[in-house]
């Protein structure tokens, strides 16, 4: 009997593996994938193009020389190669399930997006990615010019939204600088740091912004605050608090900051982030 029931058992190993083999040599999931991956970038105003596209495992690509335009920023996102899975079983219920790791600009990304009608879910984890290549569209916008590593999860039952976001997002910069940017009539001058840090996390609409810190012989940062979020993003408002203290060489370069510095040297913000960035992102 134990003889009969291992004889069965290899048959049907036998068969599945015949079938996962023959379904894997035959089926080719470059089409069905990159139409998905164009649609996902299509709803989200982006526009990807991919130079050469190949079958990465039973239901991926694995796409090289992939360039994609952000409204944010002058230039295409290039990126020297992409890989995505599709999920098909959750396909079959209606939900688009990627799975990608991409390499770009001396670094890599890599995570999974879930989505449904509405919904949302996504996890990311980047590293050392050089944002110095990037250039946004808007002259004097705020923009990092510094490796940027960091992890975000973020969920909603419906993207438009914002009062069902949920997840939390922590973003790390090495030595680097910002680019000159105009603030309410102000022009900025660059500020050199040793590093960033930004821990958010995000519940009922809001942004609780935990560590905001910038560390460096120009203008040391500390703040605290919350963001209200709306969409577009440039459009949500924040409140923030921080300790500064600009150094004597950086205060030189701005005279009027000096006069603008309270004795205790805590600033208070409350505008949208558009009115910071220049909406350059």
């Amino acid at each position: 009997m134990r003889k009969r029931l291992l004889t069965a058992g290899g048959y049907a190993a036998f068969f599945l593996a015949s079938l996962l083999i023959c379904f894997y040599l035959t089926f080719d999931p470059t089409h069905i994938v990159s139409e998905k991956v164009q649609s996902f970038a299509r709803e989200r105003g982006m526009q990807v193009s991919m130079d050469t596209v190949r079958k990465y495992r039973l239901s991926g690509i694995n796409a090289e020389q992939v360039e994609v335009q952000l409204a944010s920023l002058k230039s295409p996102v290039k990126i020297d190669s992409l890989k995505v899975r599709l999920s098909l079983i959750p396909l079959l219920l209606g939900r688009k399930e990627f799975g990608f790791e991409v390499r770009l600009y001396g670094g890599k990304a890599k995570g999974k997006i879930a989505q449904g009608k509405k919904s949302l879910a996504a996890d990311f984890d980047l590293k050392s990615i050089d944002l110095a290549r990037l250039e946004p569209a808007k002259e004097n916008a705020l923009w990092a010019q510094a490796k940027l590593s960091g992890k975000a999860e973020v969920n909603s039952s419906d993207t438009n939204n914002p009062q069902k976001w949920r997840g939390q997002v922590k973003a790390d910069m090495g030595a680097g600088k910002m680019n000159p940017f105009s603030y309410q009539g102000f022009q900025i001058p660059e500020i050199k740091f040793d590093g960033v840090n930004l821990e958010l996390a995000i519940n009922a609409g809001k942004a609780d912004i935990k560590t905001f810190k910038i560390n460096g012989p120009d203008f040391p940062f500390d703040g605290r605050g919350e963001i209200e979020l709306k969409t577009p993003f440039s459009e949500s408002s924040m409140q923030l608090e921080a300790k500064i203290d600009p150094s004597e060489e950086y205060l030189s370069k701005m005279p009027a900051l000096r006069a603008l510095v309270p004795p205790d040297k805590t600033i208070k913000y409350n505008g949208s982030i558009g009115a910071i960035t220049g909406r350059g992102i």
